[in-house]
């Protein structure tokens, strides 16, 4: 454990969120058009997949967003299985997607949304959730230990000036990335 992080206030995800809640438990019916139904599995390399994601109907989309809306500036978080704990932030203003099984942090506000979202993909984090896991051929995370989940927090300035550093490497990392997307298929062709 860093020493400056003795100095920071720890806060639950109850506290830091103005909501701490989950997807659907339901089932619903896979549908040719719809929208988006994402679950734990869709939740890779710190974004969602939605190639492998089906669709469920409007009526079952509808019905899922009034528990779980996921906004701009909420993370949403694997909650079971072999990607229990992966996570990315919401960043778009519109979201058209339902969430099942997948913990949803809501944050509203970019700064503290980021800083949470680094806390939980840092090493440290990433201990405090494996701590969470419950289960042993199925690992997942209950509702009630994500909200119980202890979280760093510094002063605004601090987290502010962190934040900014980690997002400008993030942003590079992500330039490179779709460089490499790009070169990749030249390349081979």
């Amino acid at each position: 454990k860093f020493s400056f992080m003795e100095q920071w206030n720890i806060i639950k995800a109850y506290d830091y969120c103005y909501n701490v809640t989950d997807g659907t438990h339901d089932s619903p019916k896979q549908t040719e058009f719809g929208k988006y139904l994402i679950t734990s599995k869709h939740i890779k390399d710190n974004r969602i997949d939605f190639e492998s994601a089906y669709k469920i109907s409007e009526d079952d989309y509808n019905k899922i967003i009034t528990r779980s809306k996921v906004d701009q500036w909420d993370i949403i978080i694997s909650m079971i299985g072999a990607y229990c704990g992966f996570c990315c932030i919401e960043s778009s203003k519109q979201t058209d997607y339902a969430i099942k099984n997948v913990g949803l942090l809501k944050v509203g506000n970019e700064i503290k949304c980021k800083w949470l979202y680094y806390y939980l993909t840092s090493p440290h984090g990433k201990q405090q959730l494996s701590k969470l896991r419950s289960g042993s051929s199925q690992p997942y995370i209950s509702l009630g230990a994500l909200r119980n989940l202890d979280i760093p927090v510094p002063n605004e300035n601090t987290m502010s000036d962190i934040v900014s550093v980690l997002s400008s490497l993030d942003s590079k990392i992500e330039l490179n990335r779709r460089i490499n997307d790009n070169l990749i298929p030249t390349y081979y062709a």
